[in-house]
């Protein structure tokens, strides 16, 4: 019976984990969140497999939910065009299995990619902010808190 609990628990677990897992970076254009985060990453990156399991365990979102906060994943050899702000992207290939995709290419402004590099765009999807490399715990959680304040500031003034 003990394992029964146990294994249900864990399965409960695992799906309210799901919320927060990191999307296809094809979500993003359809997200009404207040912060999008797109994580750039590459395949052979072990920093960027660390920041996403600490995303998909809910350790940097502390008080967070999805109406303010969702995460995406946009892979350096993303093979399929993406559609962004009307525009679309694709893989350019560099060298023999090596590449970039047009859109990393875009968001960082033609500067060559550090990974992961988190990108913290506002609900228009503009980049606000942009990490490179590995983020802790507390400076996610600042950076999201610290967007979130100066998204709300603005309205509050208005409201005076």
């Amino acid at each position: 019976m003990k394992f029964v609990v146990a294994l249900l628990l864990m399965c409960l677990g695992t799906v309210s984990l799901s919320q927060f897992s990191l999307e296809p970076i094809e979500g993003l254009k359809d997200s009404k969140s207040q912060i999008n985060v797109v994580m750039i990453s590459a395949d052979w990156c072990n920093i960027c497999r660390v920041n996403e399991t600490k995303i998909e365990q809910k350790k940097y979102l502390g008080s967070f939910n999805s109406d303010q906060v969702r995460f995406f994943k946009l892979r350096e050899k993303h093979a399929d065009p993406i559609v962004f702000n009307g525009k679309s992207y694709s893989y350019q290939q560099t060298g023999l299995n090596q590449g970039v995709h047009e859109l990393i290419s875009h968001f960082l402004g033609g500067k060559q990619p550090t990974y992961p590099t988190f990108l913290f765009m506002d609900f228009q999807n503009k980049v606000v902010e942009s990490w490179p490399g590995f983020i802790s715990e507390p400076e996610m959680e600042s950076l999201l808190n610290g967007i979130l304040n100066q998204i709300e500031e603005p309205d509050s003034d208005n409201s005076n």
